[in-house]
């Protein structure tokens, strides 16, 4: 989090002045204050959120509440991998696959630069592979009510996180 700083990122600047709206002011921003206002807000929100959680736990500045926001980034594709990990188990028994599917998603773009800044891209991501997992976990299982209602609501947090989750959930 010292090395990278939020504003190189995609639309770096933006997201991290979206998120500051939301923490600062708790409103979303409009059209004139961010070119990213159109973006869903649940990353917004959520980011926000954590960011308020920490600065009660540690009070400090926005700036060391942004690196706080890295670090959990960070800490968020480390759970993605896990992720791959586990979904890998449910494709084979074979360990090879479970550690080449582990190195070789851990070289994918969304995982090894967007866990460095600040950007929707990086949640929906995680929301996507979780989707995934369950999925698998579920059609083995067999489905019920609170199963559908499990793969719903993560599905609407996608879709508000960025509409492009359409793509992946249809």
């Amino acid at each position: 989090a010292d090395v990278f700083n939020s504003y190189w990122g995609y639309d770096g600047g933006g997201h991290v002045e979206y998120i500051q709206q939301i923490y600062e002011e708790d409103r979303l921003p409009n059209m004139e204050e961010n070119y990213l206002a159109w973006h869903e807000p649940a990353f917004y929100f959520s980011y926000s959120t954590i960011g308020k959680i920490f600065n009660l736990v540690y009070p400090s500045d926005f700036s060391v509440v942004i690196k706080f926001l890295q670090i959990f980034s960070a800490m968020l594709g480390v759970l993605m991998i896990w992720l791959v990990y586990k979904i890998a188990q449910q494709f084979s028994k074979n360990k090879n696959v479970w550690l080449v599917a582990v190195f070789s998603s851990g070289l994918l773009s969304v995982i090894t630069e967007t866990t460095n800044y600040l950007t929707n891209e990086l949640l929906l991501a995680f929301l996507i592979i979780l989707l995934f997992y369950y999925f698998i976990r579920f059609s083995k299982k067999g489905w019920n009510f609170k199963r559908v209602l499990v793969i719903s609501i993560l599905s609407g947090i996608a879709l508000l996180t960025k509409l492009s989750a359409l793509i992946f959930i249809l």
